[in-house]
């Protein structure tokens, strides 16, 4: 009996707090960010969004991995093509959180056996000399999460916090990135 009042108080709870929420035009929005992430390099992401309501849908790419111009070839690299799903609370004119989660296809690139010294590929002038190895690349299906706070600086630009994860089986990574966007939220 407890457990029935208990669930029935957190039904009428959620209900009250989300009604406010019941919106139901559609707005789109591109966005790029840039952070740090759970391995060494950079973390970054970028996504297209579409509001409905109280929901968003989005399809994101996100790659974590280091930078190296004139480095040895392949670069190793986490990455992940995200389709995702999530909920939009907004708060004030200006604010706007959102919690999402969905489906990837999600990689890992490696280097392998070595294979040659490389300068300009087709050239073959050593210039800025590096490594080339043979690349090794691991797919798999991982869970994309965030957790993303929005800034509303004008009607069509925001800027953005977001805190993400992919968890799969070959390398679980994470990131909080900084960024911008173009398109409404609210």
């Amino acid at each position: 009996m407890k457990k029935l009042i208990a669930i029935a108080i957190f039904c009428f709870a959620f209900k009250c707090v989300f009604a406010q929420q019941e919106q139901h035009s559609s707005f789109f929005s591109i966005g790029v960010e840039l952070g740090l992430g759970t391995r060494p390099g950079v973390y970054a992401q970028s996504y297209a969004a579409i509001k409905k309501g109280p929901m968003y849908y989005k399809i994101k790419n996100s790659s974590a991995q280091e930078i190296e111009l004139f480095g040895d070839k392949p670069n190793p690299k986490l990455f992940d093509y995200a389709l995702m799903v999530g909920k939009n609370f907004d708060i004030g004119s200006f604010h706007n959180f959102q919690l999402g989660a969905g489906l990837a296809l999600t990689g890992k690139v490696t280097q392998g056996k070595y294979l040659r010294s490389g300068g300009q590929e087709n050239s073959g002038i050593l210039l800025f000399g590096h490594s080339v190895y043979e690349k090794i690349q691991k797919n798999t299906i991982g869970l994309p999460l965030e957790a993303k706070y929005n800034f509303q600086l004008s009607n069509l630009i925001a800027f953005s916090l977001s805190a993400n994860a992919n968890i799969n089986t070959i390398q679980s990574f994470a990131g909080l990135s900084v960024g911008t966007f173009i398109g409404k939220i609210r």
